[in-house]
């Protein structure tokens, strides 16, 4: 099992980090017109290559009232959530990932691989 891989982007000399969690924000959340919830937070063993990664970075760009099915999440009502576009990813990028190499998820490694886009 994988956590969510970390993507920086190369700026200048150093690396700035893509906006990429958005979950973080509402429960709740528009991307390019599209409603969306996000996945559980649940860490499990479970094997999972293939293994890919949208190289886009998320810029809010307002908020929207959510349909009407979506309005009440996590014992609330949402009114508004935020509205996101994504960008793809462009120059030297870098993914970082942390993931277990063994059934038990005891073996922990690194993997970290950069493109040019």
């Amino acid at each position: 099992m994988a956590v969510p891989p970390s993507i920086y982007v190369k700026n200048g000399s150093s690396w700035r980090k893509a906006n990429r969690e958005i979950w973080r924000e509402s429960p709740v959340y528009y991307v390019d017109g599209r409603i969306n919830t996000p996945d559980c937070d649940v860490v499990y063993c479970k094997k999972i290559w293939p293994f890919s990664v949208e190289l886009v970075e998320y810029v809010k760009v307002g908020e929207r009232a959510p349909p009407a099915d979506r309005q009440y999440y996590w014992g609330g009502k949402l009114n508004l959530v935020p509205d996101f576009k994504s960008y793809p990813l462009k120059g030297e990028v870098k993914v970082e990932m942390k993931y277990f190499a063994d059934k038990n998820c005891t073996d922990a490694r690194n993997f970290s691989a950069t493109f040019n886009r």
